[in-house]
């Protein structure tokens, strides 16, 4: 027993290592990363060399360091001068990142290899893998190993010089990576804004991935994907989505993330609906909160935004007025919710509607909120930008979803919704149930307030 406990540790910080290692290929490595960080920074004009000319830098550069090329030789037009991107200096330096990086990589693979053996041997043991356990496992190496990257995050946030001066003095022997941007383009190319963002994102995606493998082992240890769970993937993807609102708003993928959020939250509300002891008890909790909620935000400096809880306020009139045989209240609530500004709108009333409509048919519940998606998305997309909406989707290709019409991706919330498991709290009376059911009220406005008061 005491072997099993130590191999399921091993194994979590086993995927712990490998995935971050691999979020960082993933990111540092992604054309489209370099292109919306060169477009928000004008990066191209602050080195004096064309958009094109930079992009064909970049994959000379990023072609070099994963050894798909042996030299950094480029010559383009700099400031009206045609000369080598790279001088020597910049070279040698790129010589260390990629002897780094490809040590990293072997890490990464040496790593991925035990943890397949190790899987397959448990399994062969065992005739099964006991999914508790190894998610008892990585949640344990997450509260060790995720402290001690916060604390790291928290020094870099202080001080990002000082953590970047520290970070090369451990991995690199020599002072090349001290370089000046008056003479050397690389610095200019990723200067610290960049670095920035690029952790950032690396971060994020190391967290999705995570929490993808943390909610798969959850899921089979509960055979589905419980109440709890599903309200936690909405809290940490609704993080997500503000920090990139108020503090990264050129990242995009932050935002794709957070679109998840508000169906996830929607079907909950009617879950909580149909089920709630007391619904008059309901509606007087989601006023509360929505008025302490919305004097917060306006504190913290925002204004114009109604917030979310007043739409799930609405959602209950409107699902109250269904069960009592008025579903065309249903149609004047959404009118109500766009033109008082309330956050998601009439959009957000009748995905409520749709959740409570199908109740229990996963199949309807996603095809009808697909396809409310796709009509509101699109219908926006096209009231903006008229008949050219058309070809600014056609041409950006897939990027353009990201840039256009984003909240396509709210559809991808239908994935875990189709696992949902409803079951009855076994204790509504206990300290850690009523923690764990005021948590988001309070959660909600707290954290949306301070990312503002930050963004100031």
């Amino acid at each position: 027993m005491r072997f099993e406990k130590l191999n399921a540790v091993m194994i979590g910080a086993v995927i712990w290592i490998v995935l971050v290692i691999t979020s960082l290929q993933v990111i540092g490595f992604h054309p489209d990363f370099y292109r919306e960080q060169y477009l928000h920074r004008g990066t191209a004009e602050e080195i004096g060399v064309s958009f094109n000319d930079l992009m064909s830098v970049t994959e000379v550069l990023l072609d070099y360091t994963a050894g798909a090329r042996d030299n950094l030789d480029i010559t383009v037009e700099v400031n009206g001068a045609l000369q080598p991107f790279f001088n020597q200096r910049e070279i040698d330096h790129m010589v260390d990142v990629r002897v780094l990086y490809h040590n990293v990589l072997l890490i990464r693979d040496v790593l991925g290899l035990f943890l397949i053996i190790n899987l397959i041997t448990t399994f062969l043991l065992d005739k099964r893998l006991d999914a508790q356990r190894l998610l008892y496992g990585i949640l344990g190496v997450t509260v060790v190993l995720g402290a001690i990257l916060m604390a790291i995050g928290l020094y870099a946030i202080l001080d990002f010089d000082a953590f970047w001066t520290q970070f090369h003095h451990v991995f690199f022997t020599n002072d090349l990576w001290l370089l000046d941007p008056r003479t050397d383009n690389l610095i200019n190319l990723v200067p610290t804004g960049f670095f920035i963002d690029l952790i950032v994102t690396i971060v994020t995606v190391f967290i999705v991935a995570l929490g993808s493998v943390v909610v798969l082992l959850k899921g089979l240890a509960d055979k589905g994907i419980s109440h709890n769970t599903l309200k936690w993937i909405g809290v940490v993807t609704m993080t997500i989505d503000h920090i990139g609102f108020f503090l990264f708003p050129e990242i995009r993928l932050l935002r794709i993330i957070g679109r998840l959020t508000f169906p996830i939250f929607a079907y909950l509300f009617t879950q909580s609906f149909r089920y709630t002891e007391n619904r008059n008890k309901f509606l007087g909790r989601l006023l509360g909160f929505a008025v302490l909620g919305q004097v917060l935000i306006i504190t913290a400096g925002v204004s114009g935004f109604v917030n979310v809880l007043f739409l799930f306020a609405l959602g209950w009139i409107a699902l109250m007025a269904s069960d009592h045989g008025y579903p065309i209240v249903g149609f004047l609530v959404a009118i109500i919710a766009e033109l008082a500004g309330v956050d998601y709108g009439a959009y957000g009333i009748f995905t409520i509607l749709i959740f409570d409509h199908f109740h229990g048919q996963k199949l309807a519940q996603g095809l009808g909120f697909a396809a409310l998606t796709v009509f509101y998305t699109l219908g926006n997309h096209f009231a903006l930008y008229g008949g050219n909406g058309l070809n600014l989707l056609w041409t950006s290709g897939i990027q353009g979803l990201g840039i256009y019409v984003v909240q396509l991706y709210a559809v991808l919330a239908v994935i875990p919704l189709f696992f949902y498991l409803y079951k009855a709290p076994k204790d509504k009376q206990s300290i850690l149930s009523q923690i764990n059911q005021y948590f988001f009220y309070f959660y909600y406005p707290l954290h949306f307030a301070l990312l503002a008061w930050l963004a100031r």
